[in-house]
C-alpha cells in the first residue's frame, strides 16, 4: 500500500482574560505582581482551554474532542455506562493506537464504574496502579456525565491530538478602563486550537 499525504488544518481562536488589581497593590513592594499575574492568568486560561478543548461547539471557540471523535460503540443499556461498555470502547480503537491508549472521564462516571466493580467482588477490572484493564485513567471535570446521548468517556492515543498554540501571548495594561475604582486592568490574550489528526486514534463511548 502506497503512503499518501493529506492536509490537516489547525484553526486558531482567540482566548482572553482580564484581571484587575488595586493601585495600592501595584505600589506594594512586598508583592511580586508579575508572579501574581502569571499564576492567576494561568489558572484562568487553563479552565477555559480545558472546557473548549473537550466540549467546545466550534462557535467562536475550538471544536472540542467529544465532537471531533467517532463513536467507538454505544452502551448496551440506556442512560448508563457499564464495565463491559468500557471494554467494548477500548477494543473499538485499532491496536496500534490502543497500545498507547488512555481513558478520559469525569469523577461521576469513574465512581459509577468503581461501584460496579466492587459489587462483583475482588476487582478484575481496576489495577492497584489506578488503571482499568491495564489502561491509564485521566479524570477530567469537563467530560459530561453518563446521560442519554452524551459521550462520557473518550479512549485512545491522545498523542495524535494536536494543540495549536502559536506561543504569541500578549498582555496589555488597561489604565483607563477601571479608573473610577482606582484599579488597573491587565488583558492577556492568546490564540489556540485543537485537532484530532488521526480520526481512528481516539474514539468515544456513546450513551444510548
Amino acid at each position: 500500500v502506497k503512503d499518501t499525504f493529506d492536509r490537516v488544518n489547525l484553526d486558531s481562536y482567540k482566548l482572553a482574560a482580564i484581571i484587575r488589581v488595586t493601585s495600592e497593590l501595584l505600589k506594594d513592594s512586598a508583592i511580586d505582581i508579575e508572579a501574581y499575574l502569571a499564576t492567576t492568568f494561568a489558572d484562568r486560561l487553563a479552565v477555559s482551554e480545558e472546557e473548549a478543548f473537550i466540549a467546545g461547539d466550534g462557535v467562536d471557540k475550538p471544536l472540542g474532542l467529544i465532537h471531533q471523535t467517532k463513536a467507538g460503540c454505544t452502551t448496551e443499556n440506556a442512560g448508563t455506562v457499564s464495565l463491559q461498555d468500557v471494554l467494548n470502547l477500548i477494543f473499538s480503537v485499532p491496536e496500534k493506537h490502543r497500545r498507547n491508549g488512555t481513558l478520559l472521564m469525569n469523577d461521576n462516571t469513574l465512581l459509577q464504574l468503581y461501584k460496579q466493580s466492587a459489587a462483583q467482588g475482588p476487582s478484575l477490572w481496576f489495577g492497584s496502579d489506578g488503571t482499568f484493564f491495564g489502561m491509564p485513567i485521566v479524570r477530567c471535570a469537563t467530560m459530561p456525565d453518563a446521560q442519554p446521548g452524551s459521550t462520557p468517556i473518550l479512549f485512545g492515543d491522545f498523542k495524535q491530538v494536536y494543540i495549536n498554540n502559536n506561543g504569541q501571548r500578549s498582555i496589555k495594561r488597561l489604565d483607563q478602563l477601571f479608573i473610577a475604582n482606582d484599579h488597573i486592568g491587565f488583558l492577556l490574550s492568546e490564540r489556540v486550537g485543537i485537532k484530532l489528526a488521526v480520526p481512528d486514534a481516539v474514539k468515544g463511548l456513546k450513551v444510548a
